[in-house]
């Protein structure tokens, strides 16, 4: 199966506000006393024990009993030391300062070679010859300057080169005084009467005028006839008389909103797990009385479709349940943390929309375990 690597996309990285403290409050605890406390552990998960200040690995999970109900792979079982063998820096130095330099053995004496008095520098290639030279000498102190020389005569001109480019124009002057208004002229003769414009734009209606007295009441009219046979083929229903038509309309609106009972109402929460201590593992088992306990919270609202609704902080290990009307024809999704709608989790213990009856109102029940602590939010639609 392929690797579901799904998750919260953060467009920016994650700050943290205070000193010393991980990203992840589960990579780093005091001892290791405190393994088993770990919230939501992972196989492969790394954390760091302050007190041995060593790392360690998780190898396997195993599960915890909470009451009847078994939360599977909540808490680290088997973990192991990682890295064993690593040491500092200053630990592998302090070691090498520790080997002493031995001689070794002398090694067996090689043959004579052979007697070089008959030696001939023709008897090297050239890149012996070439490996006998040495270093070559650093270079002598320089000697002192000569005698400067006599001047020469001066040469012939040579041709006039190009003329150059010419340069940028330079800035405007300043402006100078206005001058003296001369006399005015005559007056031309009229121009012609052009051509009549366009007509602008309506204005606005003036206030209204005074109501008139009413006029007479005009004679009573012949009385009309109603036909309840009559056949209107226009009509988009499947009696095509007027009465049947009618009759037909209110029945379909009856159906699709029936009246609710008083008192039903959606109805929201989480039931602690200091109340129903893991003796309801299935929904079904859920009572009327447990939904009611003072302890328990709750909120009612209407029965309408809400979209999204903040169920606020849960707390670990309690049961949330929503409860909504038969008749409001509701459903009811969980935020899936990026914003999707998607049933509640009946994988340890859950609901989507089972049967539960409540002061003679039936009603239908979502709701999961909540295996961590935080934020709930929900969809009703």
């Amino acid at each position: 199966m392929a690797m579901d690597f799904n998750g919260i996309i953060a467009s920016n990285g994650f700050k943290v506000s205070i000193k010393n403290t991980p990203l992840d409050i589960r990579t780093r605890i005091d001892s290791l006393i405190e393994v088993e406390n770990i919230p939501s552990p992972f196989i492969g998960m790394i954390f760091y024990v302050m007190d041995e200040k060593q790392f360690y690995v998780v190898k396997t999970l195993k599960s915890k009993t909470l009451g009847s109900m078994e939360v599977i792979d909540s808490v680290i079982d088997q973990y192991e030391l990682l890295h064993k063998d690593l040491v500092t820096i200053e630990q592998l130095q302090e070691q090498i300062a520790k080997i002493e330099l031995l001689e070794g053995p002398q090694g067996e004496q090689g043959e004579a070679g052979q007697d070089g008095k008959d030696f001939t520098y023709d008897m090297f290639t050239e890149e012996q010859l070439e490996a006998l030279k040495g270093p070559q000498g650093e270079p002598g102190v320089q000697g002192p300057q000569g005698v400067e020389g006599a001047q020469g005569p001066v040469g012939e001109r040579g041709p006039e080169g190009p003329q150059g480019i010419q340069g940028e124009v330079g800035p405007q002057g300043p402006e100078g005084p206005q001058g003296i208004q001369g006399e005015t002229g005559l007056q031309g003769p009229q121009g012609e009467i052009g051509p009549e414009g366009p007509q602008g734009p309506q204005g606005e209606q003036g206030p209204q005028g005074e109501k008139g007295e009413q006029g007479p009441q005009g004679e009573k009219g012949e009385d009309g006839t109603f036909d309840a046979e009559a056949i209107f083929e226009a009509l988009n229903t499947n009696d095509k008389t007027v009465l049947g038509a009618i009759n037909e309309v209110l029945a379909l609106i009856k159906k699709n909103h029936p009246e609710l009972p008083e008192g039903a109402m959606t109805r929201y929460g989480y039931i602690p797990y200091e109340i129903h201590k893991g003796l309801f593992v299935d929904y079904e088992d859920i009572t009327v009385d447990l939904i009611k306990n003072e302890s328990v919270v709750m909120e009612t609202i209407d029965p309408v479709p809400m979209g999204e609704v903040s169920m606020g902080e849960v707390p670990e290990f309690a049961l949330i349940f929503v409860l909504v009307p038969l008749l409001a024809k509701l459903n009811v999704k969980k935020n899936n943390g990026m914003g999707s709608r998607v049933q509640f989790d009946e994988s340890v213990s859950g609901a989507n929309g089972i049967s539960f009856i409540m002061d003679g109102i039936e009603y239908l029940l979502f709701g999961e375990f909540a295996t961590i602590s935080g934020e709930r939010l929900i969809f009703i639609d």
